[in-house]
């Protein structure tokens, strides 16, 4: 991805970011669930177990639909906002269109 570049990105899907706690909270979609006030997610400020993106060294938030500029040229790389990857489960189905 070229910096500058605008990409348009719509998210569906659910994942499940912690199998041991109480499931009804801990299954959401790419908005994720409340922010983590923990400095060792992805991004902090962002809900927990929602869609973020890094491109170079700049991440961002996601969620389920966003508009987003390049501040970076580099690789797409999409990820769960979580600390401990190991205990999740599910899916997420992305479409991104520059």
């Amino acid at each position: 991805m070229q910096q500058g570049t605008r990409l348009y990105i719509s998210a569906s899907g659910t994942i499940t970011w912690a199998a041991d706690r109480v499931p009804d909270w801990t299954i959401v979609g790419p908005n994720g669930s409340s922010p983590p006030d923990n400095e060792d997610f992805p991004i902090p400020q962002a809900g927990i177990g929602s869609l973020v993106m890094r491109i170079g060294n700049v991440k961002y938030t996601v969620g389920a639909n966003k508009s987003i500029e390049a501040k970076e040229s580099g690789t797409i790389e999409l990820m769960v906002n979580d600390d401990i990857l190991t205990d999740n489960s599910g899916s997420f189905t992305v479409n991104i269109k520059y």
